[in-house]
């Protein structure tokens, strides 16, 4: 009869033990994987346009990003079918295109522009991705603010509406030259 308690007890004992090491596990698995974090926006709400899928590369290709050393990448709407993006890596080089459709078959048109920004600008536009918040907005898509950036080994991305951009964010388009406001957006013919 003892023993029979002691085996009863051995085998709570053991069942505890086992709870405590699979909600550890859990939690080790959801950090791994980004879970229990602020995860990356969902993007699934938005139409798959070509322009818009053709962005979505440039954001979500992390191992292209940190081999050409993108400190950051910024994609603005400035309508349904067109989009500015802006990408600079660590020595400041900062490479631009606009991109836009003219039909439902994804032809289409882009304009390049490169330039390298001084270091004082590098130096700010570090501290400024250092500064943006967590949350994720989810505006239509004519005011959709993308950026991306890597902290440590992850390559993190974020979403903004153009008519509440949070202050770091319009410095950085200070900083870059970006025009957020509708009124400076094309209003015709896209």
């Amino acid at each position: 009869m003892n023993l029979r308690r002691t085996r009863k007890g051995s085998q709570h004992i053991v069942s505890i033990a086992f709870f405590f090491i699979s909600l550890l596990l859990g939690l080790a698995c959801d950090l791994v994987h980004g879970e229990g974090t602020n995860a990356g926006p969902d993007l699934s709400m938005y139409a798959q346009s070509e322009v818009f899928k053709e962005a979505m590369i440039l954001h979500t290709n992390a191992t292209w990003n940190l081999q050409q050393t993108n400190i950051l990448v910024m994609s603005v709407f400035l309508a349904p079918a067109v989009v500015q993006q802006i990408y600079v890596n660590q020595a400041g080089a900062k490479r631009e295109r606009t991109w836009w459709t003219f039909n439902l078959r994804g032809d289409g048109n882009a304009a390049f522009n490169a330039t390298q920004l001084p270091e004082e600008k590098i130096q700010s536009l570090r501290a400024a991705i250092n500064e943006i918040p967590t949350q994720n907005e989810s505006p239509p898509i004519g005011r959709l603010v993308i950026v991306s950036f890597p902290n440590g080994p992850n390559w993190i991305t974020r979403c903004y509406d153009s008519g509440a951009l949070p202050k770091p964010m319009r410095r950085m388009g200070d900083l870059l030259g970006v025009t957020f406001e509708t009124k400076a957006r094309p209003q015709k013919g896209f």
